[in-house]
């Protein structure tokens, strides 16, 4: 009678708890079911394929703490470089800041909300001082238009699309941000930044 192996391993541990409880003569059962050297070559074969796992396993440990090591140590080499690389950028990138300092910049603010329910209307900001002609560089927000409006409350710039500001020459003077609102939206924020 032929058995697969995994009835043989089935029958082994049939035979394990049986033989420590004593239920049946060994000679009888091992006769009949699977042979005694079976169950010792299927143990062996187990044991050997598990300490193969362990030292398969140990090595692949250790192979990957060796490499951890070595990669740790060309990225702390690279870093040195890297810092030095990363120093230098930063004193260009400074010194050309620090000329385009000699420029000034300005950003004024205007925020608006529209309240229908009660009739209401509510409109701050920081003004926008120019001390010397310049150009507007930046428009943050400006989603429904804005206007620039002058010291006399004179229109300066009038924008549908805040891409419109963007390069509209200013010249000297006190400025004030009114955000435009539509139907739906009653709350606007613009920020327009001019540098001279």
């Amino acid at each position: 009678m032929r058995q697969t192996v995994g009835q043989a391993l089935i029958n082994a541990a049939v035979i394990g708890v049986r033989l420590k409880n004593r239920w049946l003569r060994p000679s009888v059962f091992f006769v009949r079911r699977v042979p005694f050297v079976w169950v010792v070559e299927v143990f062996s074969f187990l044991s050997m394929i598990y300490s193969i796992f362990l030292r398969t396993f140990d090595a692949i440990c250790v192979v990957l703490k060796s490499g951890v090591v070595v990669i740790w140590g060309v990225l702390m080499r690279k870093l040195k470089l890297l810092t030095g690389v990363a120093l230098v950028a930063a004193l260009v990138l400074e010194t050309q800041v620090g000329m385009s300092a000699l420029a000034g910049q300005v950003t004024g603010t205007g925020t608006r909300i529209e309240n229908d329910v009660f009739q209401s209307s509510k409109q701050w900001g920081r003004g926008l001082s120019v001390p010397q002609s310049g150009q507007i560089t930046r428009v943050m927000g400006g989603t429904y238009g804005f206007q620039i409006v002058g010291p006399n409350d004179e229109i300066v710039g009038d924008f549908l699309f805040p891409e419109q500001a963007v390069g509209f020459a200013l010249p000297a003077g006190d400025y004030t941000i009114r955000p435009l609102v539509c139907r739906i939206h009653r709350h606007h924020h613009v920020e327009v930044t001019v540098e001279y």
